[in-house]
């Protein structure tokens, strides 16, 4: 079982499609598709890799595949800062 994720890592919920088990330690809130998450502990077992997010208690996981790292892009402005360049073209009325 590979696990990708890294403690600290910011994560985006993908799949909502949570399913109950009557015997679990958690019934709180669950993570809410489309919203980004911190991961704040990784659990690898014989069942798979459980990210905990933080937000929720320690008591609760979420299976790894319903989460995707969030990537980030750097802001290039340099396109509009252009623009505001004075022109060094003489523009004939």
């Amino acid at each position: 079982m590979q696990c990708n994720f890294q403690v600290g890592q910011k994560v985006v919920c993908i799949s909502a499609d949570w399913f109950g088990l009557d015997d679990a330690p958690y019934s709180g809130p669950d993570p809410v598709e489309g919203r980004i998450y911190v991961v704040s502990h990784i659990q690898v077992d014989d069942a798979g890799c459980w990210l905990q997010l933080e937000g929720f208690p320690q008591n609760a996981g979420w299976e790894h595949d319903a989460f995707r790292p969030l990537v980030t892009r750097e802001t290039d402005i340099s396109v509009f800062t252009k623009l505001l360049q004075p022109s060094k073209q003489t523009e004939l009325a």
